[in-house]
This record gives structure tokens, sequence and C-alpha cells, in this order.
């Protein structure tokens, strides 16, 4: 996600909200907030990012288009990923109460105001806001531009989105996840997402080498914890699709 007048405004919503308590036990809990067994280094993850990013074995190899997610299965394709928002706030509840009780509040102001510009972003990046795909993207896309301080393109979030919908889907329990748990991971991984993201490009404008250093380590164990591999092995191609190599 390249720089856009949105960050401007998003950092101005978290203030400094990020260097003073970059510990990673304030941040997440070992399963990232998800209810269904796609995080915490479960193994099928990784696997499932390892199917969808290759072509699929049924249709031959192209110079072009780009490369784009293997074709789903029946049931793959079936699965909807989406939920209906309300205004529960059980996710950002949970993250901010692993804050020191004085500052407590006020992370818990700061994360629904970053939260509630997410269908902003969502809108500019071309997907929908109330979608776990999006969400778990802008979690692993966010998190590998501040593990490898590089940017990603705006334009290819949309085929990111379409992988994850599909790594989802392999997942049987997904499929009957309740809407109310779906919204509880949902405002964690977009909020860390964003968060992870905003702390690299304020970092930009105002270096610190401690914070650039404990905001790599925190954003090394999201895709560690997520995805069970080494971080070094997750990369994003030029077609936007991530990869474990």
């Amino acid at each position: 996600m390249r720089r856009t007048p949105l960050l401007p405004a998003l950092l101005l919503a978290g203030g400094l909200f990020f260097t003073p308590v970059m510990a990673p036990a304030y941040w997440m809990s070992s399963d990232t907030g998800m209810s269904l067994s796609v995080g915490a280094g479960n193994y099928l993850l990784s696997q499932a990012v390892l199917k969808s990013s290759s072509p699929s074995k049924t249709e031959p190899r192209r110079a072009s288009p780009p490369a784009r997610p293997a074709s789903p299965d029946t049931n793959t394709a079936s699965v909807n990923t989406r939920f209906t928002p309300t205004r529960r706030g059980r996710g950002l509840d949970e993250m901010a109460a692993r804050y020191p009780a004085a500052e407590r509040a006020e992370a818990r102001r700061k994360m629904q105001r970053l939260y509630d510009h997410w269908p902003q972003m969502a809108q500019q990046l071309g997907v929908p806001a109330n979608d776990m795909g999006s969400a778990l993207a802008a979690y692993l896309v966010g998190s590998w531009m501040a593990y490898r301080d590089v940017d990603y393109p705006d334009a290819q979030f949309k085929l990111a989105t379409e992988q994850m919908r599909h790594v989802l889907a392999e997942f049987p329990d997904f499929a009957g996840m309740s809407n109310a748990d779906r919204q509880y991971s949902h405002e964690q991984l977009v909020t860390l997402g964003i968060l992870v993201a905003l702390t690299r490009h304020e970092l930009k404008q105002s270096p610190n080498r401690q914070v650039q250093a404990q905001l790599r380590q925190l954003a090394g164990q999201n895709l560690r914890q997520f995805l069970n591999v080494d971080p070094d092995r997750v990369h994003f191609r030029a077609d936007g699709l991530m990869e474990i190599r």
C-alpha cells in the first residue's frame, strides 16, 4: 500500500499511538484473535498460501496475463467471507485491555478511530470493507511491508484479497464462523494491519532506530505466528500474490 493522502489523515487520527508501547504483548494475543483454526502458527495456512499462489494444474502456463490464485474447487468458491457489521467492538476491547490501565482508554479510542477509517481505505483499494479476505490481506500485507520496509502497490491489493478468500475457504471451520466472531477477528486483523503500516510510514518521517527494530520484530512475529514459517520466506510477487519460498 503506497503512500496516499489517506496516510497523513490516519496518522493524525492515531497520533503518536505507536511509539510509547511497542511491546508485542500489548498488541495481540498468541492466536491473533482468530477464533478459527487458521492462526497461531497453523501449518495448514502456509500450505493454503502455497496452493493459492501456484498456477492451476489444469491450466497451461501463459506469459500473460499475470498469475492469479489457483482456481478454487466448488466448495472453496461457494464460501462467503463477508459479515454484517455491527457496533460491537469486542476485538478492539480485547486489544486495548492488554495496555497498562492508565493508557487503556486512550488506546481503545485511537484503535476505534483507526478502524473506522478502514471503509474509506477499502473503497480506495477497491475491496469490500466487511470482508475477512480483505482484512487478512491488510494484516499480512501491512506486516510484510513493516518487516521488509518496502511498499506494496495499491493496485494489486484486490488480487491479494482474492487470494486470501481462497486461503480462508480452505478451512472447514470458517464457513460456520458466526457473524460476531468474524467481526471480532476482522477488527483485530484490520487494526493491526493499519497500525504496522502506519508506524512504518511515521518512521519514514521521523526515524527512530529503536522503534524501527521493535516494529520489525513485531511484524516478523505477526507473519511467523500466523503462517508458521520464518518471515524471511514470506514474499509478495510483482503481481500482488503472497508466496512462501
